[in-house]
């Protein structure tokens, strides 16, 4: 029996013989799944009754398509609420994002005191989405061009697991708003909302770009905290009575080559001045710390007698923030939204925020990767057992033996052909299968 026609998309599904055995609502099994999730998460009351339904299912339709997830498309595939439903819980007057935001640093409060915060920025391009609002042309480094699209700055509080967003915000081009923000500036904004709200993370890290006298004296004179930055090449740095470019400070440091940790990572530390700020500690060390291949970079650390392994270690760990961006471009459809709206985009934006986090809570204790949790989201169906009752199940692949019963499976589908033939699923479905 030919089971895909390629030509027409078509499917023949074959299923036991007993077709009242089967409840096909894999939908409502997955936002079932979601809605529990976020419940033992306490996020979902950010979400007001109105919007609650929907919310949820808005967030188990981007984990149960990935990529392309449109508010038509969930609607089809997972059914539920209406499509119109869908669209207007993304407008603000549906639900607050500052207060889906509050429930985020709620959550990183319960998990436990600690960890820290790493702060950094990202591009969503929406190539053909010329009339939407908030949209520039930017350069993507993944395309290597310039392109339409969003540029987000993103606070994240993690403890090198949990990535919970505790602040985020839109970008905007000079004098397409009345009051013009640079990132820094955000950045800025973000660091004091999250901190007033009541975390105290153990450091702060980023990169180069936001590595400006203000925000380092923001976070060690105002907010009291520690940071761990890249250096610019360029930096002059107060060493030893003298100005110096941290490239120059880093050339006479590694003259002296000493060896930390047990990879024979080349990395030596002194103590520099920086303006009112003081003492801190600049690192020179050879080594790959941000996927841009293996060269000597320029650290700087705001106590002024760390450790350089410390310095490394901590900048680092900035890289959960990288892993954050990708996965929600790559499973949570980040860059699927189609509206025109800023207030839109933002809403789609905290959804996204939302299954990412409880895809980490899924597979949290089942030491799932992400790709993982999000298959075995996806292979969740309700099933009937012989008493009459519906049970959680999730579908597996065949084991490698399989096919040697192959034709005993034959035999017991043949008795109901006739019916498994009429059964067929929409043609978005057969789509996406045959794909």
């Amino acid at each position: 029996m030919k089971r895909i026609d390629k030509k027409r998309s078509r499917l023949e599904p074959v299923f036991p013989p007993d077709m009242d055995a089967m409840v096909q609502v894999s939908g409502l099994a997955i936002i079932a799944l979601v809605a529990c999730t976020l419940d033992g998460l306490r996020i979902a009351r950010a979400l007001p009754g109105v919007a609650l339904a929907a919310g949820v299912e808005y967030v188990a339709g981007l984990i149960f398509i990935g990529r392309r997830a449109t508010a038509a498309r969930i609607n089809r595939i997972l059914g539920g609420a209406s499509h119109d439903a869908l669209t207007r819980l993304r407008e603000q007057d549906r639900f607050s994002v500052s207060d889906l935001v509050l429930a985020f640093i709620r959550l990183a409060q319960m998990i436990g005191v600690g960890g820290y915060l790493c702060l950094d920025d990202t591009f969503i391009p929406h190539e053909r989405a010329r009339k939407m609002d908030g949209v520039y042309w930017d350069h993507d480094h993944a395309l290597n061009r310039n392109v339409l699209g969003t540029r987000l700055v993103v606070l994240i509080w993690t403890d090198g697991f949990w990535r919970i967003p505790v602040g985020f915000a839109i970008w905007h081009k000079k004098d397409a708003r009345p009051k013009y923000r640079t990132k820094n500036e955000i950045a800025r904004t973000l660091l004091r909302w999250a901190v007033h709200k009541g975390i105290r993370p153990e450091y702060v890290a980023f990169d180069n770009w936001y590595a400006s006298k203000a925000n380092m004296k923001l976070i060690v004179k105002r907010l009291g905290l520690e940071f761990v930055t890249r250096l610019k090449k360029n930096t002059r740095l107060l060493w030893r009575g003298r100005k110096l470019q941290a490239r120059t400070i880093a050339r006479r440091l590694l003259a002296e080559k000493r060896t930390y940790g047990r990879n024979g990572t080349w990395a030596r530390a002194t103590t520099v001045v920086v303006g009112e700020l003081g003492g801190m500690t600049f690192v020179a060390v050879k080594d790959d710390l941000d996927g841009q291949g293996r060269g000597v970079r320029y650290l700087l650390g705001s106590a002024p007698r760390m450790s350089a392994a410390l310095v490394v270690e901590r900048y680092k760990s900035r890289w959960i923030i990288e892993t954050f961006f990708e996965d929600l471009k790559q499973h949570l459809s980040l860059q699927s939204y189609q509206g025109r709206s800023v207030d839109g985009q933002m809403c789609h934006v905290a959804l996204a925020f939302m299954g990412l986090v409880a895809l980490d809570a899924m597979r949290r204790d089942a030491g799932l990767t992400l790709g993982e949790a999000t298959e075995s989201a996806r292979r969740i169906v309700f099933a009937r057992t012989a008493s009459g009752e519906c049970e959680l199940v999730s579908l597996r692949p065949a084991p490698a033996d399989a096919l040697d019963g192959l034709e005993d499976a034959k035999e017991i589908v043949a008795g109901s052909l006739d019916k498994v033939s009429q059964l067929r699923l929409p043609e978005d479905v057969y789509a996406n299968m045959a794909a």
